[in-house]
């Protein structure tokens, strides 16, 4: 159990593209979203930063309790 209650949490990644004399329409912008929830404690030693305490919905695991292969599957960085 959390001590703040809702473990509810969602990887977001962003990217915006301009480059000079690009017009409005030009402007490329990107996003991928993953929900999930924040794990009590730490767990795996996989990947990097907060994949330790981010799982992703409908897994057990953390993304770093998983290979590679598998977190790149289910990644915001994926969609």
């Amino acid at each position: 159990a959390h001590a703040w209650g809702d473990a509810r949490a969602e990887a977001v990644s962003a990217l915006g593209l301009a480059w000079p004399g690009a017009l409005p329409g030009d402007v490329v912008v990107a996003e991928g979203r993953v929900p999930g929830a924040l794990a009590p404690a730490p767990r795996g030693a996989n990947g990097f930063g907060w994949d330790v305490v981010f799982v992703p919905a409908g897994e057990t695991r953390t993304f770093a309790e998983m290979s590679a292969e598998e977190k790149n599957s289910r990644s915001h960085r994926a969609r």
